[in-house]
């Protein structure tokens, strides 16, 4: 079975289509095999980032007629829930932890080589290699402030390029399945950030942590 276009994502269907596209992605390795998954090649990377937020985030409403990526050459919000008895829902999507940083890290590890999340990496000018430098560990609260920082800097790199009629802010976000960050209250931290900050023009601002949506407003 060949992978999946993405002018087939930005067809309106229905939540149930939608979300077997999505379960097809994680579970189906045949059509898309883990290296493919890893370096997020191609779709998997518009599947990855984009399309499986968007699907668990219409799983949240009621009366779902429709999901579907807008045109990637769209200038404002990336995704669209069409509601069935009231006005659609337009989505901006951004990944909180995706970066060149990141990048580095998934060459680092497909290389045999070890990496540590927190480290900060670089490719060196002769050797053309990724070296890492920085502590491996980082103390539990220093790694939830670190994370709320990202999130705030990715918030605010929207609001600054907010598109009129969008209405609904999305962040993908590292799973947050940790002891230290449940009881170092990491999305209450990161709530309070957001509404200490300048009002949103975002009506709705959700976080996903992997798969594990919250709302901040």
């Amino acid at each position: 079975m060949p992978q999946i276009e993405r002018k087939t994502l930005e067809k309106a269907i229905s939540l149930r289509e939608a979300r077997a596209i999505v379960d097809c992605f994680y579970n189906d390795r045949m059509t898309y095999p883990d290296e493919d998954v890893h370096w997020k090649r191609g779709v998997c990377r518009i599947l990855a980032q984009e399309y499986s937020p968007l699907v668990r985030l219409a799983q949240e409403y009621c009366c779902v007629r429709s999901v579907r990526l807008l045109p990637e050459a769209n200038p404002g919000p990336d995704g669209e829930i069409r509601l069935w008895w009231r006005q659609s829902s337009k989505v901006q999507i951004i990944c909180a932890n995706e970066g060149y940083n990141r990048a580095l890290m998934r060459e680092l590890l497909a290389n045999g080589n070890i990496g540590f999340r927190h480290q900060n990496r670089h490719r060196d000018k002769v050797t053309k290699k990724v070296v890492s430098t920085g502590r491996a560990l980082t103390p539990p609260a220093a790694d939830i402030q670190m994370r709320v920082e990202r999130i705030l800097k990715a918030i605010n790199a929207k609001e600054e390029k907010y598109y009129s009629g969008t209405d609904t802010l999305l962040v993908q976000e590292d799973v947050a399945d940790f002891i230290h960050l449940k009881e170092g209250g990491l999305h209450l931290k990161v709530c309070k950030a957001v509404r200490n900050g300048p009002r949103s023009p975002y009506k709705r601002i959700y976080v996903n942590y992997g798969n594990e949506l919250k709302r901040i407003k």
